[in-house]
């Protein structure tokens, strides 16, 4: 007879159990939606270049800029590597330069923005 009896305390553990797995559910496709924060370049300089040369390009203004390794460009006959320091005593390796890169302009680049 006492083995019929169920406690009260099982009950409301397997209600707690599923209302935890429900809220789980609920907050995985919000749990999906971050990312990381997105470039924006505003400004840099210099602001333009010829066909045929290379120069060094620092980036100005913008937001999320820290952190930059790379330039895109919409041709690509132009190119971008980061800028780095000659090693130093105190530091072996070369040091890249945050915010510079020396971009390379094929000379078969036609004008454009």
């Amino acid at each position: 007879m006492l083995d019929s009896v169920k406690p009260t305390n099982e009950r409301s553990w397997s209600t707690f159990g599923g209302l935890v797995l429900f809220l789980l559910v609920i907050q995985t496709p919000f749990m999906a939606l971050a990312q990381f924060p997105r470039t924006k370049l505003f400004s840099l300089f210099p602001p333009g270049g010829s066909a045929g040369s290379s120069q060094e390009v620092q980036l100005k203004t913008g937001t999320d800029l820290e952190g930059v390794g790379g330039l895109r460009f919409s041709h690509p006959g132009i190119t971008a590597v980061q800028k780095h320091l000659e090693p130093a005593p105190t530091w072996p390796f070369p040091k890249p330069v945050e915010g510079h890169f020396i971009v390379t302009i094929a000379s078969d680049v036609p004008p454009g923005v």
